[in-house]
């Protein structure tokens, strides 16, 4: 597989990052954080591109909370800036990934989600007679970030692109 390129730019474009704001809203309204953020919405968003652009950018801003469903677990959630970034990243390299990803994915996919993850395992529940039904404990924790930065640099080229995923 060719490693994408000419991705970065794209990310601070001004109306990916607009977008971006649009995306990172949702059900987040009410927070002071990101009331602040869109009240200085066009001084905000040239704040991040000129960051992302001299890779000045600083991450790393989040907060951790336990919840309980049906089991505790750590959250750990960013700031709204770095949401923002996310949802930039995500709108510019999601194709790269698509290509990537088997057809059996469904978290945080356009066009997939709950409903149709039950629906695929509902037709493999009517032609097979077992299942194993798993849950991995501390799961994301183990994941190994020198791995998946391995991985990332396989699909993407650009080094301030890849910095940013690290």
């Amino acid at each position: 597989m060719k490693r994408a390129h000419q991705l970065f730019e794209a990310i601070y474009d001004h109306e990916n990052l607009r977008s971006a704001v649009y995306e990172a809203i949702k059900r987040k309204r009410g927070k002071v954080e990101t009331r602040q953020f869109v009240a200085n919405l066009d001084n905000e968003l040239q704040i991040l591109a000129n960051n992302i652009r001299t890779g000045s950018l600083s991450l790393g801003r989040y907060s951790q909370f336990l919840i309980t469903d049906p089991k505790q677990r750590l959250i750990t959630a960013p700031c709204f800036r770095e949401r923002v970034l996310q949802h930039a990243m995500i709108r510019v390299c999601e194709p790269v990934f698509e290509r990537w990803l088997i057809a059996d994915t469904y978290g945080c996919r356009r066009g997939k989600g709950r409903i149709a993850a039950l629906q695929r395992a509902q037709f493999f529940a009517n032609r097979f007679r077992v299942f194993l039904k798993l849950d991995v404990r501390k799961y994301f924790p183990s994941i190994s970030h020198v791995r998946l930065f391995q991985l990332l640099q396989r699909l993407f080229k650009e080094p301030p692109l890849l910095s940013l995923w690290h």
